[in-house]
């Protein structure tokens, strides 16, 4: 269930479904400690090529993930298929040589993304997720057209992505009348993303986060996560749901779900 759950996640775009290999790996970056909650996960990544680091030495796992390198994560976990388009797609994706190219190509071939430029380097949004969901799910026509969103136009081409979403319960805004599309996502929204494509499982009973309040929105999902164990928190009294997805917890999100 998990490969599913994130796989309807992060991608926010595919099914995932790489065996988890015993990790038998020195890690090959200075900044990623041994001690780390991420430090499997991203070793994990590391020996299955998922990741070859930012640099041959360095992870950055407290960056922020780019658009680029969600694509690189999921193309290379899907076993890097060679992509069967042959032009260019993007006008800001045009060298060959560049890490994500591939990855960029093969995106554009799932439809993913259809338009002139892919902004490789920009960090994944609120709008980038619920699209990429929406994608992954066949572009299923919503039921309806009445939107909530004041900030989502009706000839904007995630209308129909954010009407979807509002329709199976995947987001309810960041407000009645607003969705925020381009806000950067958060850990908590990312996890809630994640609970209610998943049709709102039970929730645990446990909250061992002290920033967690038992009426906040993401409560449940939060909850839910710890049980399934795809998060187990910032430190062990923390989740930190305001903050953004960083690339060493996207990575962690990955290693778990597969790991069932």
């Amino acid at each position: 269930m998990k490969a599913h759950v994130f796989a309807l996640c992060l991608s926010l775009s595919l099914c995932l479904g790489l065996p988890l290999p015993a990790l038998a790996f020195a890690s090959p970056f200075t900044d990623v400690q041994e001690t780390s909650p991420y430090y499997d996960a991203i070793l994990w990544a590391a020996e299955t090529g998922v990741t070859n680091g930012t640099t041959a030495s360095t992870f950055s796992p407290d960056a922020p993930c780019t658009r680029a390198q969600l694509a690189v994560f999921l193309w290379r976990a899907a076993g890097e298929p060679k992509p069967a388009l042959a032009e260019q797609q993007f006008m800001d994706v045009t060298d060959p040589s560049a890490y994500y190219y591939g990855a960029v190509q093969w995106a554009a071939e799932k439809d993913m993304w259809g338009f002139g430029t892919f902004a490789p380097h920009a960090v994944c949004t609120r709008l980038d997720a619920v699209f990429f969901l929406w994608r992954a799910a066949g572009s299923p026509a919503p039921k309806s057209t009445a939107m909530p969103f004041t900030d989502v136009a009706a000839d904007s081409y995630y209308e129909r992505a954010v009407l979807w979403a509002v329709e199976n319960g995947i987001t309810k805004g960041t407000s009645d009348t607003t969705f925020s599309p381009n806000a950067t996502c958060s850990r908590a929204q990312i996890v809630t993303f994640l609970w209610r494509s998943q049709k709102s499982p039970a929730a645990g009973s446990v909250n061992p986060f002290t920033d967690v309040s038992a009426d906040a929105y993401y409560a449940d999902a939060v909850l839910w996560a710890v049980k399934e164990s795809v998060t187990s928190g910032t430190t062990a009294t923390t989740f930190s749901p305001n903050a953004d997805c960083t690339r060493a917890q996207i990575v962690t999100f990955i290693y778990r779900a597969l790991a069932e």
